[in-house]
C-alpha cells in the first residue's frame, strides 16, 4: 500500500472513529450528561452546554478528517489535545478509584470503562501522529472556514437537542413539630387513704409489671422524627412511614432483575410500601412489570428530574422512615437481601405504631 493510500485510510479512519463518537453521545445526550457530572467535571447548572460544546467539536474533528481540512496544522494537533486532556483525566479518575463502568465516551450505545478507553485514546494517539508523518501538502481551507464549519455543526446540534435545564435536588428539611396545648383537667397529686395501702397490689407483681415497662420498644417516629426529604418532590406523601424508593431505567437489566428480587421477597418487605421512579417511555412500564412479576405505584421522570437523583447508573434504591434515608444503595452496591436485613431490624427494635 502506497503512503498516499495509507494516509487516505488512516485519514477515513479517524474521520469516522470522530465522527461515531460525538454523534454516540446524543443518544440519550441525557446519559452522557449524567457521566460527565458524577465524574466531578462540571455541575448540573452548566453540563447542557458543555456537552454539546464538545460533541459538536468532536463532529467538526471527524469531518476535518474526512474532508482532509488542515490536518497538519489544525486537525491532527487539535485531535492530540483533546484525546491527551481526556485520557490524563481518566488516568486521574482510576487512580483516584473514581472511575466508573463507563466513561461516557461512547455515550451508551458502547460503554467502555476508564481502562479500555485510555487504550483506545493511545492507539488513536499513535494513528494521529503516524497520519502527520505521512501529511505534506494543506488544503486551501483557512481557519475561518473551520470556524464557521463549528458554528454551523453546534447550531444544528443546539436545533436538534434543545438544551433542557436539569431540576437539582435540595437537602433534608426538618418538619416543625406541631403545637401541643396543656389541657384543661391536669391531674394533681392525691393522698390516698390508709386503707386503700391493704389493696396495693403485691412487689412481685409491680416489679413484673415495671419490666415488662423497660422492655417496651421506643417508637419509630421518636428515633427517625418526620423530615421532608428530596423524593417528597417528585413523590407526594412519601415522608410518611416506612417507604422504598427506587429508581429504575427501563432499558436497564439491572433494574429488572432487582425489582424481580423485590417481588419474589414482598413479603419480607411489605412493612414498607414502594414506589417506582422510571425512566423510560409509557410503552415500557407494563412489559416492566410483566418481566419482574408485579406492579407497584409508579412515576414516569423526565431525563432532567432523575438523573440529578444519581451518583452511578442506575439502579437506586433508597429505605425511608419517615423522609429519613436509612439506607441508600446505588449501582452494583444495590441488594435487597441487605434491604430486608435493614428492614427486619427496624422491626426488631422500633414500634411502628
Amino acid at each position: 500500500m502506497t503512503n498516499i493510500n495509507l494516509r487516505t485510510v488512516l485519514r477515513l479512519f479517524m474521520g469516522i472513529m470522530f465522527l461515531f463518537s460525538g454523534i454516540s453521545k446524543l443518544f440519550p445526550i441525557e446519559a452522557f450528561e449524567s457521566v460527565t457530572v458524577q465524574q466531578g467535571i462540571i455541575s448540573w447548572e452548566l453540563v447542557p452546554y458543555l456537552s454539546r460544546i464538545l460533541i459538536a467539536f468532536e463532529i467538526l474533528l471527524g469531518l476535518l478528517f474526512v474532508l482532509s481540512v488542515k490536518i497538519r496544522r489544525f486537525t491532527v494537533p487539535a485531535s492530540l489535545v483533546m484525546l491527551g486532556a481526556f485520557t490524563f483525566y481518566l488516568l486521574y479518575l482510576e487512580i483516584t478509584g473514581a472511575g466508573g463502568d463507563n466513561c461516557g465516551c461512547f455515550g451508551e450505545l458502547l460503554p467502555m470503562s476508564g481502562i479500555s478507553s485510555i487504550i483506545k485514546n493511545l492507539v488513536f494517539a499513535a494513528i494521529a501522529l503516524y497520519l502527520l508523518k505521512l501529511t505534506e501538502a494543506e488544503s486551501r481551507y483557512s481557519y475561518a472556514h473551520i470556524g464557521a464549519g463549528y458554528v454551523v455543526v453546534l447550531s444544528i446540534l443546539l436545533v436538534a437537542t434543545p438544551v433542557k435545564h436539569y431540576e437539582t435536588v435540595t437537602e433534608l428539611q426538618p418538619v416543625p413539630a406541631p403545637a401541643t396545648v396543656a389541657p384543661d383537667n391536669q391531674e394533681h397529686s392525691i393522698t390516698m387513704p390508709d386503707d386503700t395501702v391493704k389493696n396495693a397490689e403485691p412487689p412481685a407483681k409491680l416489679e413484673a409489671d415495671t419490666a415488662k415497662k423497660e422492655i417496651k420498644k421506643p417508637l419509630l417516629g421518636d428515633k427517625y422524627p418526620v423530615v421532608v426529604s428530596v423524593y417528597s418532590q417528585l413523590i407526594p406523601g412519601i415522608d410518611s412511614g416506612i417507604r422504598i424508593v427506587a429508581f429504575f431505567s427501563l432499558d436497564c437489566d439491572h433494574c429488572l432483575a432487582v425489582a424481580t428480587e423485590m417481588n419474589k421477597n414482598a413479603g419480607a418487605i411489605s412493612v414498607a410500601k414502594r414506589h417506582y421512579l422510571f425512566l423510560g417511555s409509557e410503552d415500557q412500564i407494563e412489559p416492566f412489570f410483566a418481566g419482574s412479576g408485579g406492579s407497584v405505584g409508579h412515576t414516569l421522570l423526565t431525563p432532567q428530574k432523575f438523573y440529578p437523583h444519581l451518583s452511578a447508573a442506575p439502579p437506586k434504591v433508597i429505605l425511608l422512615v419517615n423522609g429519613n434515608p436509612v439506607l441508600v444503595m446505588e449501582g452494583d452496591a444495590v441488594s435487597v437481601k441487605v434491604l430486608i436485613d435493614k428492614i427486619k431490624e427496624i422491626n426488631q427494635n422500633y414500634s411502628i405504631k
